[in-house]
């Protein structure tokens, strides 16, 4: 089957898992007993996620154990929904702690890895003081000439 549209591939995913329903079907499974590609099997559990699973108040859920399963046991949305919590929490941290920019690390060391700990180079040029950048005012209110 090639070119189907994703409602069509999930309405055949959503129709194997309802058939295994309460157990468990992986995604090898999945394949065989459609006749689907992975990527319109993929399609199709998106599909599911997305808009069976809330049509029909039976959440798609994943795990090692069980595989992909169409569960209305409360109990197993309530222990997936937490994992699904931790998982995303867990890669937004790991996203903000990243550098925003490779060379934000630091040049490499002689061992080739950067080092987070290498301070920035200094300027050999002098930086002008406030005092030499200001005018200095006479007793009239005016500028002074310089010497």
């Amino acid at each position: 089957m090639t070119g189907l549209p994703r409602r069509v591939s999930g309405e055949a995913v959503y129709a194997t898992l309802g058939a295994a329903a309460p157990a468990g079907v992986t995604k090898q499974e999945l394949l065989d007993a459609t006749g689907l590609s992975t990527n319109q099997v993929s399609l199709g559990l998106a599909w599911v996620r997305d808009i069976a699973a809330t049509e029909h108040a039976t959440p798609l859920t994943w795990d090692h154990r069980h595989g992909y399963r169409l569960d209305d046991n409360d109990g197993t949305w309530t222990a997936y929904e937490p994992s699904q919590i931790r998982t995303r929490l867990g890669s937004l941290s790991r996203f903000v702690k990243a550098p925003s920019h490779p060379t934000t690390r630091g040049p490499p060391t002689a061992s080739g890895s950067p080092s987070s700990s290498t301070p920035p180079p200094t300027s050999t040029t002098p930086t002008p003081s406030w005092s030499d950048a200001t005018p200095s005012w006479s007793a009239s209110g005016g500028p002074s000439p310089r010497a």
